[in-house]
């Protein structure tokens, strides 16, 4: 292995460390993040009472509880993990991991 892709490999290596590291952290989320997010979970909510309401019990629609479920868990990871006023890593930025950052 050559030294530009050692190199490589350990740039690599930081960043894959650094993002796991600000995802696995708790973020707390500015102001206007957190009604965002209480605005996706009150969205959410009203479609879970339409599922409940309105889809026979089956697969189909315990499949459809996770998913809305996972939607309202990545969409609160996105705003708590980019929308914060913690600080990143200058390696996420570099990165462009939160290039989509609210001032």
């Amino acid at each position: 292995m050559s030294d530009t892709e050692r190199s490589r490999m350990a740039d690599r290596l930081e960043r894959e460390i650094a993002v796991l590291d600000w995802n696995l952290t708790n973020h707390t989320p500015t102001e206007a993040g957190v009604s965002d997010i209480e605005h996706i979970r009150a969205l959410a909510k009203t479609m879970g009472s339409l599922l409940v309401t309105t889809c026979p019990p089956g697969v189909e629609y315990e499949t459809a509880k996770v998913k809305l479920q996972e939607l309202v868990f990545w969409s609160v990871a996105a705003i708590a993990r980019v929308d914060t006023e913690d600080e990143p890593s200058r390696t996420l930025i570099d990165a462009g991991f939160l290039g989509g950052r609210r001032a």
